[in-house]
């Protein structure tokens, strides 16, 4: 099996209206292409991950500070991120 790459695109937002259901906002210029899968990541399992990758030396400590400091500017509006998997 192929290895599959993560790429954010888009944010599983909260209406600003509370009657309203939380949407997907998407990026611009993304494609889906068939046979692709989508998987929505909150914070906490992203950081869960993160923590798992560095015990195994998966990850650089500089690269996960830079993932860290980037999970930690996440708004509180967004509940998740929308990422395709894609082998690579």
């Amino acid at each position: 099996m192929a290895k599959l790459k993560r790429t954010v695109i888009g944010s599983f937002v909260k209406s600003k209206d509370p009657t309203k259901p939380p949407y997907i906002k998407v990026k611009a210029g993304i494609t889906l292409k068939e046979g692709e899968y989508l998987r929505v990541e909150n914070t906490k399992f992203q950081l869960d991950s993160l923590a798992a990758g560095l015990a195994a030396g998966r990850l650089s400590e500089e690269t996960a500070a830079s993932i860290k400091e980037r999970l930690d500017k996440t708004p509180d509006f967004v509940i998740a991120e929308v990422l395709v998997l894609r082998a690579e």
